[in-house]
């Protein structure tokens, strides 16, 4: 599985105590809607007719969680994934899973990509059109039809995988609605914005080959380490404005490489399908110190933790990158759980 195997990548990086390596099963009470502790959301036993079966948490703290569902009338199977991205972008991430479902598709058959279905969904409200679903006809191993449904709740996302044997891909497309609906799952108090179709960039990242920051006497990697592990996160209670991502012709298989309103100067790696995102960018000691000292940080963000990097002299390319993740080893960490963010660790 794409996800199990991107979480092991990013969790290898991190090379720190206390991070699961595997999903561990959660027990789910007969009958009874299951409650999600972080955002006290009930998770249904049976939904629009799709009874759930069994479930799982990606981490140790609920924060990248999956429900099984199925219905047998229809022979439709249903995963329903809550959990916290590195970036709660609905684009970024229904980009990322629209290309797992064609790398994955011929174990279930021929993808039928000119049947796809694309349309945006309003969820609630307060969040008109945030919402993506994008499905596909299938033929030849006896799957009809698959598809997605992905949805954005403050920092969370909620992502419905549907595949039937039965359902063509307008009527999977109906269903997600009807299931995201049977979930009756309440609105947070900020809403979300319009979701968008990520389109290409017309231009590319060049392919360069950046250097570490060498440490010298001043240690000016630390001084980074430390003013990017104390920098805020993102305040849960204002509409956050995010830009408009284009996706990079350095994408490749394992990781889609996103670029905020065309920028030359940073990049958002979506890697897999599963939230793990890796932010590269100028540093927070490059922005203080200007253009002369300009320093360029990778930051891995999980649904448990941010992970800083030692920084380049330049931006370093994607492949760069992914290619050193395992390698390298962090500088800082720090919890993103709530009510542990000021829990910093400096590595170095």
């Amino acid at each position: 599985m794409q996800r199990l195997a991107t979480t092991l990548i990013a969790f290898a990086a991190l090379a720190l105590p206390g991070v699961a390596m595997a999903a561990a099963p959660i027990a789910l009470p007969k009958g009874k809607a299951w409650e999600h502790k972080q955002t006290k959301l009930k998770v249904p036993a049976v939904v629009d007719g799709f009874a759930r079966y069994e479930a799982a948490d990606y981490g140790s703290s609920q924060s990248d969680v999956m429900f099984q569902y199925r219905d047998t009338v229809s022979e439709t199977r249903v995963t329903l994934y809550l959990y916290r991205a590195g970036s709660a972008s609905v684009p970024i991430w229904a980009d990322r899973a629209e290309s797992s479902i064609a790398a994955n598709a011929a174990a279930y058959g021929t993808l039928d990509k000119d049947g796809r279905r694309f349309s945006f969904y309003t969820p609630w409200s307060n969040a008109p059109n945030s919402a993506v679903r994008v499905t596909f006809p299938l033929s030849g191993k006896g799957v009809s039809a698959t598809g997605l449904m992905l949805a954005k709740r403050g920092e969370w996302l909620i992502k419905i995988r549907m595949t039937s044997n039965r359902l063509d891909a307008a009527s999977v497309e109906a269903r997600l609605a009807s299931f995201f609906a049977g979930l009756a799952f309440k609105p947070d108090k900020v809403g979300a914005e319009p979701a968008y179709a990520i389109q290409l960039c017309p231009d590319r990242l060049p392919a360069t080959e950046a250097s570490l920051v060498e440490r010298g006497k001043d240690d000016g990697v630390m001084a980074g380490a430390l003013i990017n592990s104390i920098a805020p996160m993102p305040a849960k209670n204002k509409p956050e404005r995010a830009p408009v991502y284009c996706r990079d012709a350095a994408s490749e298989g394992l990781y889609g490489v996103y670029r905020p309103g065309g920028a030359m100067d940073r990049y958002l790696l979506a890697i897999g399908d599963g939230g793990v995102t890796m932010t590269v960018g100028r540093d927070a000691l490059g922005e203080l110190s200007g253009q002369r000292e300009a320093r360029f940080s990778p930051t891995l963000l999980t649904a448990e933790r941010a992970v800083g990097f030692a920084p380049y002299t330049a931006l370093p390319s994607p492949k760069q990158v992914m290619r050193s993740l395992n390698a390298a080893k962090p500088i800082w960490a720090r919890s993103r759980l709530p009510g542990k963010e000021k829990e910093i660790q400096i590595i170095m």
